[in-house]
């Protein structure tokens, strides 16, 4: 599904598990840092030869969101971006 800036929350606390960080470093953002952030990924890229695509992961079986995966599409693009929590990369959703 399309990324939406309804989804910060929930994404807040998907993003925010010690054992994610293992793998993408750094340190969680606030809901209301990953809304501020979601608002910008969805206005879309300032340059017009850049297309960001933004997508959320949801678990149908649990009704919850379980990633993310990005792509910028430009003359110099390498490709999607994905993040999965945890629990869920066994489960292979990427």
């Amino acid at each position: 599904m399309s990324l939406h800036v309804e989804h910060a929350e929930e994404m807040a606390a998907v993003l925010s598990d010690p054992a994610l960080r293992t793998f993408i470093g750094g340190t969680p953002d606030t809901p209301q840092a990953l809304r501020s952030r979601y608002q910008r990924m969805t206005a879309g890229s300032p340059d017009p030869t850049v297309s960001w695509l933004n997508w959320m992961i949801r678990l149908r079986a649990e009704a919850c969101l379980t990633g993310t995966v990005r792509a910028t599409v430009s003359p110099w693009s390498q490709g999607p971006s994905p993040t999965a929590s945890t629990p869920y990369r066994r489960l292979h959703v990427l």
